[in-house]
């Protein structure tokens, strides 16, 4: 009983443990996708400055990536 008991248990963690990767990665490519948009707004106003904004957004999506993996 008490064995069947703790297997169930874990069974649940590992359950609750892929929910949550899931969920980082879903938060993940969220942020990537937020953080596209404004310099992709920029980009159409001013494509001087298209270098630029790519660069920031690519720090950005950098700093995304490094957050989720500390997870």
């Amino acid at each position: 009983m008490c064995a069947h008991k703790q297997s169930s248990t874990m069974k649940n963690d590992s359950m609750i443990n892929s929910l949550i990767v899931i969920r980082s990665k879903i938060i993940f490519s969220l942020n990537i996708f937020l953080s596209q948009i404004p310099s992709k707004i920029e980009q159409a106003f001013s494509p001087q400055n298209h270098s630029h904004n790519m660069n920031k957004s690519l720090k950005y999506d950098i700093f995304i990536h490094h957050k989720t993996q500390q997870h």
